[in-house]
């Protein structure tokens, strides 16, 4: 205290004064500062020692259960309170102390709500709010915001509004004295997204915590940036162009006030609309349209039937490719293209084969056959050839795509049905086996019989074989070698001119047939040079006679007839004499072997010269002299011939003969008995002066006139008459 009356008494004498003890003195304040209250403590000096002497005040009013601890220290409990240097006033028995007195600073350990940017309640959990709302305030994002309610001094619940998102400040200021602390926002997330074309395109992002600025929102697809950003709901729905791009897997990138959400984004699958170009099965030029094939031809693959095509490029963004099939056969052949990682497939049909000419071998033997065409592929696996619905052997590829080879088996005929199947593709063509051919045709007699023909392409079936002579069928068909030679019967006939038709399973060959010639064997009856009935014996007459002409020497026979059996000739010679040379010609073939006619000898009866000594004409008189003068000659000597010119006849049997008076001899010619001259080929020479006279006479080299002198002593020898 202070003025306290002291009273001193020294030896029964007072004297008084006042005493003032030293004023309370604080040094610090401890203890308690929560918003909520608590146990202060203080020290200082001079708190003394009687606590009913002790007043502290706060913000003048008087604190309670005040504790003297000592002189130095004392406590005291605080009510609730918030704020800074709230006056404190420690009075000891009127002497008093002050200092300030400040509430502990709100502090922020969580920040808890839902993230959503659309706004929501967050909590705030932390300590010495108070417990007077009027004396909070929150700002989050520098923008105060309302709170709901609160629970005493530790937490508090405020109401947030729609937001751009991110990570936001926030400030709890509690009767001046501050907290900050931070809200993060959800980060953007993807719910939904539409695909956009290779060639880009608007896109619509259904999502969440998307903010409500689209200034805040930056989009990336595969790392190229989006643009065209508008939000259509806030914090749902945004729509935005994608950037030129391909496939189903790229990283789709959002940014919200810095936060970044991630997802997935598809471009359109390519499409295919058509497929043009040539489908060959060597692999050609192939154009696809369609869509969504993009502007980089690297990251397009296509394959046909599971086999890569190759030289693949875009021939337009987006929207068509070019590239070449590769080689292959089929139909409904799987085209798929993939674009990005994305594929669409089609069906690719290649090119039916063609067949342009069918070659090789024809033989009714069969053999190897070549079609030449196209579109007929590379592996003889892939080909099947059926004729007339067989199976036929050893197919091969000649020439890739254009040419095939294989086995036919033996037959006849002509179009028979060739079908080609390449990859279950198949064509039509027809094949012909070679129509027969004969190289040598056997003869039979004009009564008819077998022949055989011998040739190629004959067949191996007897049935299928026929044939006409002159229309007239055949019969009795057989094979006698496999394809070379066969054999059958024809009808009776003549000549060399026939029309022979072989026909094999349709097809024909037409030759010239010929029937044996005839061949006379002997011929019989009257010889007179006068001529008379014959009958001439032989083979291959025929039966016909107005077919048949006979000759001897020069002359027709009359009045011909032929026996049915083709073996006779009845007719009349003509008047002739000598040797004859006979021919019989039937339907314009002659007689092969060689055949004369002998006329009766002549005979000489007489002659009218015994002896000749200066020329003259004699007559010689005898039998069978014949009438044809060209035919007589007459010579003197059979030794040594001289030839007498005949100067006329008058009958059969008797000649007028020129004797000559000339000395003329034949030179360089000698006669045996029994010569046939058929050509004198002789000069007649002078003796006396050697003038060549003459060779023949009137251009008949088979008769001369030589004019001899005779001797005076000659006797008439032989007189010979001779013809040829």
């Amino acid at each position: 205290g202070k003025n306290l009356v002291f009273d001193l008494n020294v030896g029964g004498q007072t004297t008084t004064t006042t005493f003032s003890y030293s004023s309370p003195t604080i040094t610090s304040i401890g203890g308690s500062t929560a918003t909520s209250g608590g146990t202060v403590t203080v020290s200082g000096t001079n708190f003394g020692a009687d606590a009913d002497k002790l007043t502290i005040t706060v913000d003048g009013s008087t604190a309670s259960n005040i504790v003297l601890t000592d002189d130095s220290n004392l406590s005291f409990d605080i009510s609730y309170g918030t704020g800074l240097n709230h006056p404190l006033t420690v009075s000891v028995d009127g002497q008093s102390a002050s200092t300030q007195y400040s509430y502990a600073s709100p502090t922020i350990s969580a920040v808890i709500g839902d993230g959503k940017t659309d706004g929501g309640t967050i909590f705030i959990e932390g300590d010495n709010f108070g417990q007077s709302l009027s004396a909070i305030s929150v700002k989050v994002g520098g923008i105060s915001r309302g709170f709901i309610f609160g629970t005493l001094h530790t937490k508090l619940n405020v109401n947030l509004p729609s937001s751009a998102g991110g990570i936001q400040s926030v400030e709890v200021i509690v009767d001046s004295q501050s907290v900050t602390s931070s809200y993060t926002y959800n980060p953007p997330s993807i719910v939904s997204v539409s695909s956009a074309s290779s060639s880009g395109g608007s896109v619509t992002l259904n999502g969440n915590d998307l903010g409500d600025n689209k200034n805040a929102i930056s989009v990336t697809i595969g790392g190229s940036p989006c643009t065209s950003i508008f939000i259509t709901k806030n914090h749902k729905t945004i729509t935005f162009n994608a950037p030129v791009g391909v496939g189903s897997n790229n990283v789709l990138e959002i940014t919200v006030s810095g936060q970044k959400g991630t997802g997935v984004f598809a471009y359109l699958p390519p499409t295919i609309s058509d497929v043009n170009g040539d489908f060959s099965t060597a692999g050609r030029s192939i154009v696809v349209g369609g869509g969504n094939f993009g502007v980089d031809k690297n990251k397009i693959t296509a394959t046909i039937g599971g086999n890569s095509v190759t030289s693949l490029s875009l021939l337009e963004d987006h929207y068509q490719i070019l590239f070449v099939a590769p080689p292959g056969v089929g139909t409904n052949k799987e085209l798929v293209i993939i674009v990005g990682g994305q594929s669409v497939s089609s069906t690719f049909s290649y090119s039916a084969p063609s067949i342009t000419s069918v070659s090789g071998s024809t033989s009714t033997a069969g053999g190897f056959v070549f079609l030449s065409g196209t579109n007929f592929g590379r592996s003889a696996e892939a080909v099947t050839v059926t004729v007339d619905g067989s199976t036929t052997s050893q197919i091969t590829i000649n020439t890739n795509d254009t040419s095939i080879g294989f086995q036919i088996g033996y037959g006849t005929g002509q179009n028979h049905l060739i079908s080609l199947t390449v990859g279950g593709q198949t064509t039509t063509s027809t094949y012909s086996y070679g129509p027969p051919t004969s190289t040598s045709v056997t003869s039979t007699t004009t009564a008819g019989g077998f022949i055989n023909v011998q040739g190629t392409n004959f067949g191996t079936i007897a049935g299928k074989v026929g044939a006409t002579l002159n229309g007239v069928p055949c019969s009795d068909y057989s094979i006698v070698a496999a394809n070379t030679e066969i054999r059958f019967k024809v009808p009776s006939g003549t000549g060399k001119t026939n029309s022979l038709v072989i026909s094999i399973d349709g097809q024909s060959l037409t030759s010239v047939y010929a029937y044996s010639a005839p061949n006379l064997s002997s011929i019989t009856g009257d010889k007179s040079t006068t001529g008379g009935a014959i009958v001439i014996n032989g083979a291959n007459f025929g039966t016909d006679s107005s077919k048949v002409t006979v000759t001897i020497g020069s002359s027709s026979v009359t009045s011909l007839a032929i026996s049915q059996d083709h073996t006779q000739i009845t007719c009349n010679s003509p008047a002739g004499s000598g040797i004859a040379t006979v021919v019989v010609t039937v339907d314009g073939q002659k007689n092969t072997n060689s055949f004369h006619f002998a006329y009766a000898t002549p005979t000489i009866t007489s002659t009218s010269l015994k002896s000749v000594t200066a020329g003259g004409q004699m007559t010689v008189l005898g039998t069978s002299f014949g009438t044809n003068l060209n035919g007589v000659f007459v010579y003197l000597n059979v030794e040594n011939p001289i030839y007498f010119a005949v100067v006329g006849n008058t009958g059969p049997t008797q000649y007028p003969v020129a004797v000559p008076n000339s000395a003329w001899r034949v030179s360089g010619f000698d006669f045996s008995r029994g010569d046939v001259v058929d050509s004198f080929g002789l000069t007649f020479t002078n003796s006396a002066t050697g003038v060549v006279m003459a060779s023949a006479i009137g251009g008949n080299p088979n008769r001369a006139m030589v004019h001899v002198d005779l001797p005076s002593d000659i006797q008439l020898k032989t007189i010979k008459i001779g013809w040829t």
